[in-house]
């Protein structure tokens, strides 16, 4: 999904707040094997400044997925705690340049 998006002008990043699976910082060894696994091309960026958590996330289960789409003004256009690559990429689409 990455790349072509890219070739369209969409910058795709994975953010990460820095919480291990045990509950203790995610260190870049740890990222990076989570990348080979999904074998990921895309940029991860750890959330230093927890400004994901100031967001009014839709009620859900589970803390993850989390997907935020911004459109060319910079507004968020999208908020979802579940994974729906179809409606992703509508919105995507939708708000392309």
């Amino acid at each position: 999904m990455y790349q072509p998006l890219r070739e369209q002008g969409v910058e795709v990043v994975g953010v990460y707040g820095g919480v291990g699976p045990t509950g203790g910082h995610a260190d870049s060894t740890l990222v990076d094997v989570f990348r080979a696994k999904y074998d990921l091309e895309m940029p991860l960026r750890q959330d230093l400044l927890k400004s994901l958590t100031v967001i009014d996330w839709p009620h859900s289960e589970s803390p993850f997925p989390r997907e935020v789409v911004i459109g060319p003004e910079g507004t968020i256009v999208y908020l979802s705690t579940r994974f729906d690559l179809d409606e992703l990429l509508s919105v995507i689409e939708e708000h392309l340049p």
